[in-house]
């Protein structure tokens, strides 16, 4: 495959435009503020992944500030440090894509590519969630019962590590095709019940912050399947799906109502973000996959060179 075919750029060069405001993201597109129109569609990189996988506690538990803070110390080129402090620059003003706060976030940007390890460890954190309930069980309504989440997440988990090990395997597109099956009947599952949950009266704030992780998760490793399978229409059609089922949760759910449903204000706040984020990125999936389809690119191979970028933590695919 031609890597070098993918006319990435370097997601920096448009730092001045969002900085003054001339710019803005929505999920993973860039557009010009003025006009709305679609400059470019952001990418994490291989570069971000191997950042996530040196930063110390990112991945054991660790108090995530201070592994954030450690980021920098850990790498040694210079260069590299000086684009991921840039990077953490950009992304500041978005709580849960500072470096700090990835290795638990239900959120990402463009195609991901992190690896199994991060994706296990977000798992783990959702796992975590679902324990902590199990010490309030008289409280959680019984459809948590019914949900089966831990089987679920089991599933899950499978799903993911399959997808990870297809690139090594003769037989990829097959695993990767029944994936795609498997994750599609998790996602609907989870967004069943965040829909179920978004109607009760109180909302647990664990719980539906890992049903948005698993949802997240879900959603991203189908979208990067599609495309490894170069049906980039269908990865489309199946993102503008999932954004729907997410805007009937966010319909039961606007802002002044998730604060009636949590008692702590700044959790409600955070969760209300997570929701919107999520369902900016997703939405945003299809008109990533148009660019590909435009510039008549393969999404394996664009999937591939995102993996392979050593230098940039995020890319840009520029609007044709």
């Amino acid at each position: 495959m031609n890597l070098s075919a993918i006319p990435f750029s370097a997601a920096l060069e448009h730092l001045p435009g969002l900085s003054s405001g001339k710019l803005v993201r929505y999920g993973a597109i860039l557009k010009d503020a003025q006009t709305g129109k679609i400059v470019g569609h952001l990418q994490e990189t291989g570069l971000l992944r191997t950042v996530m996988e040196q930063a110390p506690g990112l991945l054991s538990g660790a108090n995530p500030v201070g592994a954030g803070l450690s980021v920098f110390q850990t790498i040694q080129n210079e260069q590299i440090k000086s684009r991921m402090a840039a990077l953490e620059s950009l992304m500041g003003g978005m709580k849960n894509l500072q470096l700090a706060t990835l290795g638990t976030s239900v959120l990402g940007i463009g195609v991901t590519v992190a690896s199994t390890a991060i994706v296990l460890h977000r798992l783990n954190h959702i796992g975590a969630a679902v324990e902590r309930m199990e010490e309030k069980i008289d409280a959680i309504p019984k459809v948590w019962e019914e949900a089966r989440i831990r089987h679920n997440l089991t599933e899950l988990r499978t799903q993911l590590e399959r997808v990870e090990e297809s690139d090594v395997r003769s037989d990829r597109d097959e695993v990767l095709r029944a994936a795609d099956g498997k994750l599609n009947e998790n996602y609907n599952h989870f967004s069943d019940t965040a829909l179920k949950m978004s109607a009760e009266i109180t909302l647990d704030a664990d719980l539906f912050r890992a049903v948005l992780c698993a949802l997240s998760l879900c959603g991203g490793a189908q979208f990067r399947v599609l495309l490894a399978l170069d049906e980039k229409q269908a990865a489309a059609k199946r993102a503008s799906a999932q954004a729907q089922q997410l805007n009937q949760i966010a319909w039961n759910l606007p802002a002044d109502v998730m604060r009636t449903k949590i008692a702590d204000k700044d959790t409600a706040l955070s969760l209300t973000s997570d929701l919107s984020e999520l369902r900016a990125r997703l939405s945003s999936q299809p008109l990533t996959a148009a660019a590909l389809i435009e510039n008549d690119l393969h999404g394996r191979e664009y999937i591939e060179r995102a993996v392979a970028e050593e230098e940039e933590p995020l890319l840009v695919l520029p609007q044709a």
